[in-house]
């Protein structure tokens, strides 16, 4: 068997610091015009979601590495860009500096499916992810070491497809989607986990960790986690 891909919407991850004490010396009038340039942009990604044309996610992370986060996913990479190039020079963002990015597209391999149908709503579903309904999210990226690429395509396999009913025993509880970013970003695999209750975090990935792909040939640089948030928690969020 000869191995197949089939690509869907590109995803990108945007990560913000915010200078908290900078940004507390913001008349609360001006946040407030601020923040409303931030929802026309957010208005846009909510038409194109209402038009399975994309999706998006706003979250406020844990711990030092930021503060904010926005995930958009869209079927053309021209309309990424043109809305990375808004973000970055927003008002809000003056006491802000986009820490972390990372651009990728969605993928399905005949690795766990041999016959890649768009009829198939698990592909379609890993395609064109909906994302932000979930409570919390983690986001991370994954590498795979060079000697993985010299095993046989039917070695890869076996070992994928045990990786994938590991993480089926958590699909009513994580919605995950590992996504592509050959030549597109510094690693080879970003990996987005939604769930409900946090600790389904740790456990999916503790688990996978022993899994045979993951053990001999996985590698994770970094993990992102936090708290989804609405377009009606914006205001609370930066303006309290």
């Amino acid at each position: 068997m000869d191995f197949d891909t089939r690509n869907g919407w590109y995803f990108l991850h945007l990560f913000w610091k915010i200078n908290w004490p900078e940004y507390k010396k913001v008349a609360t009038e001006t946040k407030k015009s601020q923040l409303e340039e931030l929802k026309e942009i957010i208005a846009e990604f909510e038409d194109c979601a209402q038009n399975d044309r994309g999706s998006y996610g706003l979250g406020r992370v844990i711990g030092h590495k930021a503060d904010f986060a926005i995930m958009i996913l869209h079927e053309d990479i021209q309309k990424l860009i043109d809305w990375q190039d808004r973000l970055k020079r927003l008002d809000l963002f003056n006491e802000a500096e986009l820490v972390v990015s990372y651009l990728s597209v969605c993928e399905v391999t005949n690795y766990v499916i041999e016959k890649l149908s768009d009829s198939n709503p698990y592909v379609q579903n890993k395609l064109k992810p909906k994302i932000g309904n979930d409570k919390y999210f983690c986001f991370y990226p994954m590498n795979r070491k060079r000697d993985w690429y010299s095993l046989p395509f039917e070695e890869r396999r076996r070992m994928l497809s045990s990786h994938n009913r590991v993480g089926k025993g958590y699909d009513k509880k994580i919605s995950h989607y590992v996504t592509n970013s050959f030549g597109f970003d510094d690693h080879q695999w970003a990996v987005t986990l939604g769930v409900n209750d946090f600790e389904d975090i740790k456990n999916i990935v503790y688990e996978m960790r022993f899994d045979e792909a993951s053990a001999k040939y996985g590698e994770f640089p970094y993990f992102i986690t936090g708290e989804f948030i609405t377009r009606e928690n914006l205001d609370q969020y930066f303006i309290r």
